[in-house]
Order: C-alpha cells, then sequence, then structure tokens
C-alpha cells in the first residue's frame, strides 16, 4: 500500500493509526513479575502475522487505575466525538504546560 486512498474520488494521505487496548481489571497481587511481557508478545507476533512487518512501538504495563482508565477511553474517541480538534487540543495545553509534570515519552 502507497499510504494513500481514494475517498469521493480524490486521492487522501493515510493516517498512521495506532490500535489501543485496555485489560483488566486484576489486583497487582494476582499477577506474576513481568506480568505485561505475555500479553505484549502475543500482540506484537499477532500484528506482525497480520500486516508481515514488526510494529514500530508496542508498549504496555500494569497499574492504572479504573479512573485513568476512564480518562483514556474517552479522550481515545475523541477523533469522533470531537472533529474539530479542540477538546484534544485543550487537553494537550494542559499537558504541555508543566502543571502535572509528565515526562515526554516520545524524546
Amino acid at each position: 500500500m502507497n499510504g494513500r486512498r481514494t475517498i469521493n474520488n480524490k486521492m487522501m494521505e493515510e493516517k498512521d493509526e495506532y490500535w489501543n487496548c485496555v485489560i483488566g481489571p486484576a489486583k497487582r497481587s494476582e499477577l506474576p513479575h513481568g506480568a505485561d511481557f505475555p500479553l505484549r508478545l502475543g500482540v506484537r507476533e499477532k500484528f506482525e502475522e497480520m500486516l508481515g512487518r514488526d510494529a514500530a512501538i508496542c508498549s504496555s504495563g500494569w497499574g492504572m487505575d479504573e479512573e485513568t482508565r476512564s480518562i483514556c477511553s474517552r479522550i481515545g474517541l475523541l477523533s469522533i466525538t470531537d472533529p474539530s480538534g479542540d477538546k484534544l487540543r485543550r487537553i494537550i495545553e494542559v499537558l504541555d504546560s508543566g502543571f502535572l509534570n509528565f515526562p515526554d515519552l516520545e524524546k
């Protein structure tokens, strides 16, 4: 695939998309050390099987609480529920302001 597709007879550049999955809940005491590895490995293997190439990124980890899961799920739907992008821009402004002191994991 060349990264283009036709929509309404116009060639459109396809954007990269990422798959997101949340699984659980589980108590920390139920999980063996390294419990995210077998799940991440299984997903990565299936990605390669489907697309014929390895994923550029595959991250996971236990520790998300219910409130954070709910927030992330709602943010993940913003491309559908907020097509203008206004709400996502405001969220990014808060994250970039240093108010929450999040590290930039992309660097």
